[in-house]
């Protein structure tokens, strides 16, 4: 049976589509060959310009579902700003395993990738959507964006929980850190 196409936020005008299942299948019978072949393709944009935005996020909303991996194989988004050298990001399960899906339905998972580190302050830039070494099933994207993140992204290091308005601060200490201390003589 079909997969239900991704219901993103456009959907109704058209979506990108890996169908792997359709370039491993008997197109006389409709059934599934034994001899399959896994996909190394991609789809890539044109060079895109990022020249003014010091922080870039790429955000796109997909769904998939894989089948039958093997050793490096999964669902990247790759970024370049000299189109030979490619940064890899991953955007499926770094464990896939088979029958894995993002969803069961045709509902969609927001993808957000801070791709700052090869695409801010160039001119140039590619991108492109890589399944790789994944035989069944397919891969949807939609709704691609790429926006302006923030000035300063700012992130917790550390931080301390406080606990009923208590003036005290919880902690924790590995017990081979601590010294025995005898509170009552039997």
């Amino acid at each position: 049976t079909p997969a239900a196409a991704l219901a993103s936020t456009t959907g109704s005008d058209g979506l990108l589509k890996f169908p792997a299942d359709a370039y491993n299948t008997d197109s006389s019978s409709g059934k599934i060959k034994t001899d399959y072949v896994t996909h190394d393709s991609y789809i890539q944009a044109p060079a895109l310009s990022f020249d003014s935005m010091a922080c870039v996020i790429l955000r796109f909303q997909e769904r998939f579902r894989l089948c039958c991996t093997y050793s490096g194989a999964d669902l990247y988004v790759e970024v370049s700003n000299d189109s030979t050298n490619w940064t890899q990001y991953e955007v499926a399960s770094p464990y896939a395993l088979i029958n894995e899906q993002s969803s069961a339905d045709s509902s969609y998972t927001l993808v957000e990738i801070n791709i700052s580190k090869v695409a801010a302050n160039q001119s140039k830039v590619w991108v492109r959507w890589h399944i790789s070494g994944l035989s069944h099933y397919y891969w949807m994207f939609d709704d691609v964006e790429f926006i302006e993140g923030p000035k300063n992204d700012v992130n917790f290091a550390y931080y301390f929980p406080q606990f009923s308005g208590a003036d005290y601060w919880y902690r924790m200490l590995p017990m081979k850190q601590t010294t025995p201390v005898t509170m009552w003589k039997s």
